[in-house]
């Protein structure tokens, strides 16, 4: 062989090489995409469920908050007519 076809083998050779690590490198991120969408896509769920309980905790929250209100309101009025009859 002549050295210019020794030379031509040799940059095929490492083209060919190149794009293998080029291929290689691509699938690599496409697995890393995937976990990263499949990361974002639990954290969007439990988002959504926090967010769910979130507003059913503040409803039970407001809820508690009248019932004592209520129970207050009851106490007051019962034992402030109470002294006001003795």
């Amino acid at each position: 062989m002549t050295t210019l076809s020794q030379k031509a083998e040799r940059l095929v050779a490492m083209r060919k090489a190149q794009i293998r690590r080029t291929s290689n490198q691509i699938e690599d991120a496409k697995l890393d995409l995937n976990k990263v969408n499949t990361a974002h896509m639990k954290t969007v769920d439990t988002l959504t469920l926090t967010t769910k309980q979130s507003q059913e905790l503040e409803r039970d929250l407001t809820a508690a908050r009248d019932k004592v209100g209520d129970f207050t309101d009851f106490f007051v009025k019962r034992y402030t007519s109470i002294y006001y009859f003795l």
